[in-house]
């Protein structure tokens, strides 16, 4: 063959080659796309040919059976079909649900296997086939395949390498597969059908597989135009069709593929050239992802596929033995052994190596759920077997944790879910030990956000694999066979966690280094700029005066003198401040004084005796100046407030306030006011660790609401039956939520005594570690009910609850 032939060769093979192969544990799935494309053209002929209003529905499946056939990208599962040629990373259930549907009544049957299609045995669908033929045509005509574009194009926009469709009608039909369900030729019809397909009112799935071959966007693979395969002429009244150097190209390829794929991993990414990123490319790095990652199968796994798709990093998925994430190379590990040939040098380059990376991502749901059924402590087991057989200066293991604990919080504080019973600080410590165990731990908000993490650490770990400082010694067989040879109940966490130790003291020793050598280097440049700044003498005489130890003590006295005697003046200046200050506060108060006593002069004598006698002053006025003296009495000293409170509660007073017998008083309200202050204190000290809610009942008689010590059902219990061997939540009396992360707390409840409004409601009240608030609070809200609160008109139970607060009164 020529040299096109050899460059399409040539990159199939390297693409074929992009994915590491796990021979040992890891299923092979089959490719779908032969299986599906049939089904989906028996249920488009049978069910929506006939219906009119059924026109863009069948264009849209004739399309999705085009695009399956010609792309060279394997589909081995549903989910991944319902993203096959879109850029959407979600998909409905019910969608799910419609293409199974329509596979099932297109004849589908799962598990159903497709024999592999080559050149001489036929194709599937009618586009394969009319790509081929027209191709074909110019190959005849020209002897052999053509080299260059320019070539090919003027070949294509010759009338002579044109065919016409009543030649298509006759040589389609010969390169079908017995497997297709129809031929475009319709034996009923003398022209085989010519006249009937041209009728615009004619809705034909065989017949559109070639018009659809005129519409841009048909091929999905990113190395393809999106540009038509195929354009219509009309010479001398019939129609003829032109091989467009696009549609070329794709029935060469059409020619030499194997179809369906053989059978391979779950899910790979777009092989294309064009769709992996330049620095991944040439097998230097590919991600295999678990299949049983996001749920095994499910739309979370090809969510997180199509985000590895968008960042165009190269990754497969199949079963792996140890973590959910792991980095293949195909860089050839050093060999100083020189005596290697060829053959065997060229032999490791096509092998893929494991690099000594061990990456596990949980969400923060999956990790509490791990905790609980024990998966928790047995990945970790798996991952320190891993992380002996890599070596553990070498190894990197990494749990990508995914979510906010706050935001997953249940009731009791338990995160996830109730069931699981582990509380947030318990799930907080076991973050916190990952770390001392030699566990890389990276925080992210959501699964986006962690593929585009794999994606960065993929750009990483090819510059580190490029400047030799990461080695990928392990082929995956090596890998999982050195896996076996170490016994199931060997426990490595006690040398994980002392490797782990003395890499951090390593990391601090060198920092401290680090940082030491900085701090000499800035010490060293600081000294000489000082030095090369004061000394206006040589070098040498400043040199020999550094030398001299005497003169550094005569400087340094010196300059403590000096700082001394300087410091005497602003202390002088600070006391002259002072005194400036309390001059003019005094100056300040007096003017005061005499804007109070001018706005006094303002009011009238009657006004002036009133102020007076509110104060318990005398408002009898004996001298001429009445206002003047009115003033001065009311600016002068007031009684006591202790004076004031006894004579209007007609205790005893002295009858002057300004006696000794009123400063008796005085000293006795004193004392009695640090009493009740002591006693307030330690009682505000007893209830600092307590909290309480009044909550007010609606539609309660006029007897109010009386209360039992025990619910009729705990004075007679079940012997068979007991609240503690039940979850939380079974049995329920009084609870309030705290805001402080205790969760639900069982409170005990006090009636309102006073008036018939306040016998209506009732106190919650509990004891807490510290100041908090109540939000919400519940009575008698579970399976057994125990419900001590009853109105006593009509001896009905007060019915349970279960509310936020909203209008509050807590202490």
């Amino acid at each position: 063959s020529n040299t096109a032939t050899t460059t399409t060769t040539t990159t199939t093979t390297t693409l074929l080659s992009h994915y590491p192969t796990l021979r040992n544990n890891s299923k092979q799935y089959n490719d779908l796309r032969a299986s599906y494309a049939l089904a989906l053209w028996k249920f488009a002929h049978s069910s929506l040919t006939s219906m009119a209003h059924e026109r863009t529905r069948l264009d849209q499946l004739v399309k999705k059976v085009i695009r399956l056939v010609l792309s060279d990208h394997p589909v081995r599962s549903m989910e991944e079909f319902l993203n096959f040629g879109s850029t959407s990373v979600a998909f409905s259930q019910h969608q799910r649900n419609e293409l199974s549907r329509q596979l099932t009544k297109g004849g589908y049957r799962e598990g159903h296997k497709m024999v592999s299609s080559r050149y001489g045995q036929g194709f599937y669908t009618i586009a394969e086939a009319c790509l081929v033929v027209m191709y074909e045509r110019i190959r005849v005509r020209n002897q052999q395949d053509t080299d260059t574009d320019a070539v090919i194009i003027s070949k294509c926009q010759e009338k002579e390498n044109w065919v016409s469709l009543a030649d298509l009608l006759n040589s389609i039909d010969a390169r079908l597969r017995p497997e297709a369900p129809y031929r475009l030729r319709r034996p009923q019809d003398e022209d085989g059908g010519l006249e009937h397909y041209l009728q615009p009112s004619t809705r034909s799935t065989e017949f559109m597989q070639i018009t659809k071959l005129e519409c841009r966007g048909i091929i999905i693979d990113d190395d393809d135009e999106a540009g038509p395969l195929l354009k219509r002429h009309k010479v001398r009244g019939r129609v003829h069709y032109e091989l467009l150097p696009s549609g070329y190209r794709t029935a060469q390829r059409l020619r030499r593929r194997s179809f369906p794929a053989p059978p391979g991993h779950y899910r790979t990414s777009k092989p294309a050239a064009a769709t992996i990123n330049p620095v991944y490319a040439a097998g230097k790095i590919c991600i295999g992802v678990d299949r049983q990652e996001g749920g095994g199968g499910s739309h979370v796994l090809h969510e997180m596929c199509n985000k590895l798709d968008a960042c165009r990093v190269p990754y497969f998925v199949g079963t792996l033995a140890i973590g959910d994430y792991v980095f293949f190379t195909s860089k050839k590990p050093d060999n100083n052994d020189d005596n290697n040939d060829d053959d065997d040098a060229r032999d490791h380059r096509l092998n893929y190596y494991l690099c000594p990376i061990l990456v596990e991502r949980k969400s923060i749901q999956d990790v509490a759920m791990s905790i609980y059924d024990g998966r928790w402590k047995s990945q970790k087991a798996r991952m320190y077997r891993g992380q002996y057989v890599f070596g553990y200066q070498n190894c990197r293991m990494v749990y990508i944790i995914e979510g906010n604990e706050s935001k997953q919080l249940v009731d009791g504080n338990y995160v996830g879910n109730q069931w699981f019973r582990v509380h947030r600080d318990q799930l907080q410590h076991e973050l916190d030990l990952l770390e001392q165990e030699g566990f890389c731990v990276m925080r992210t908000p959501s699964r986006e956000n962690s593929m585009f993490e794999l994606a960065r650490w993929a750009r990483r770990i090819v510059e580190e694999l490029d400047h030799g400082t990461l080695r990928a010694e392990f082929t995956y067989e090596q890998f999982q066979h050195e896996l076996k040879q170490i016994p199931k109940d060997t426990d490595f966490s006690r040398l994980a966690k002392y490797y782990a130790a003395e890499r951090k003291e390593r990391e601090a020793a060198a920092e401290e280094a680090a940082a030491k050598k900085a701090t000499e280097e800035n010490e060293g440049t600081a000294a000489a700029a000082a030095s090369s700044s004061s000394s206006s003498s040589s070098p040498a005489a400043a040199a020999a005066a550094d030398n001299n130890p005497y003169q550094n003590k005569k400087r340094k006295t010196t300059s403590s003198y000096t700082t001394t005697t300087r410091r005497s003046p602003k202390t002088i200046r600070t006391t002259n401040n002072n005194n400036n200050k309390s001059a003019s506060t005094n100056h300040d108060n007096n003017n005061k004084n005499n804007d109070d006593d001018d706005e006094l002069q303002k009011y009238s004598v009657s006004m002036l005796q009133k102020m007076l006698k509110s104060v318990g002053l005398s408002s009898s006025v004996s001298s001429n100046n009445k206002k003047t003296d009115l003033i001065a009495r009311y600016r002068g000293p007031h009684p006591p407030k202790v004076w004031l409170r006894r004579k209007e509660m007609k205790q005893y007073v002295p009858q002057s306030y300004n006696v000794g017998s009123t400063a008796l008083l005085v000293a006795l309200y004193l004392h009695e006011s640090e009493e009740e202050e002591e006693q307030q204190q330690q009682q505000d000290n007893n209830n600092n660790n307590k909290a309480s809610i009044v909550i007010e009942f609606n539609d309660v008689s006029n007897e109010g609401l009386y209360q039992l010590d025990q619910s009729y059902n705990a004075v007679t219990p079940d012997p068979n039956f007991s609240c503690e061997s039940h979850p939380p939540g079974t049995c329920g009396g009084a609870f309030v939520l705290l805001n402080n992360g205790q969760g639900w707390v069982e409170a005990t409840i006090t009636i309102m005594q006073g008036n018939r409004n306040s016998s209506a409601a009732v106190r919650l009240e509990t004891t807490t570690e510290a100041a908090t608030q109540i939000v919400a609070t519940s009575y008698g809200w579970a399976s057994i009910p125990f419900l001590t609160l009853y109105d006593a008109g009509t001896g009905l139970p007060v019915l349970p609850w279960k509310e936020p607060v909203k209008s509050t009164s807590t202490n």
